[in-house]
């Protein structure tokens, strides 16, 4: 005898819905994964052409090798006088400057497509001049990480120059044991992925 197929049980359906819901989280969150990885590897290139240009603005412009001449400051006040002296040492003010000065010919180099905040550059700088300060307010206290010129004497050409922090949603990094990634550049042109806590954050980075 025939049997005719009377059509699908609630729970079959059911069943069926929750494993198309599932597969497409997981497409979903493959995609996004991806997605994220090419951008981030897309800025890690910008961080590439963007030292390529810092350090060929540097040799153009320096009067002093920076990473000789710092060991002999323990902290300057006056913040004409560090302008003076990092302009000495060839560092731009700013990272556009790169791009005003023909050292960057594509201005898109400066931002990032993830940036939530559109400006014309969207890499933090850390400009050298905002780290040669007065020393530390505990007296006698020396190499540590709150001696911020120690620890641009120590790191040199490690020091993290220009750092992208358009990958994270901050918004869920409220704990100091948080992971939260940095893309990196460094003074010897190197350009590489981070992940840190953001209690390794404190000093705008410097322990990157």
């Amino acid at each position: 005898m025939r049997r005719y197929w009377g059509g699908w049980t609630l729970i079959e359906v059911l069943v069926v819905v929750v494993i198309i819901l599932v597969l497409a989280g997981l497409i979903y969150a493959v995609g996004a994964y991806a997605i994220d990885r090419s951008r981030q590897t897309q800025c890690v290139s910008n961080l590439r052409q963007i030292g390529i240009a810092l350090l060929q603005y540097m040799e153009d412009h320096k009067q002093a090798d920076w990473e000789t001449e710092v060991g002999g400051y323990t902290g300057i006040e006056a913040p004409q006088e560090r302008d003076r002296l990092v302009a000495r040492w060839g560092f731009p003010r700013n990272l556009y400057q790169l791009y005003e000065a023909g050292y960057l010919k594509d201005e898109r180099l400066l931002q990032c497509s993830v940036s939530k905040h559109r400006s014309d550059v969207d890499y933090n700088y850390t400009y050298p001049a905002l780290l040669i300060r007065m020393p530390p307010h505990r007296q006698g206290q020396v190499n540590t990480w709150e001696d911020r010129i120690w620890v641009l004497q120590q790191r040199k050409m490690d020091y993290p120059v220009v750092t992208d922090t358009n990958h994270n949603n901050w918004a869920n990094s409220y704990a100091p044991n948080h992971t939260v990634l940095w893309l990196v550049l460094r003074m010897d042109g190197r350009a590489d992925r981070k992940k840190v806590t953001l209690s390794d954050l404190a000093l705008g980075g410097l322990r990157l």
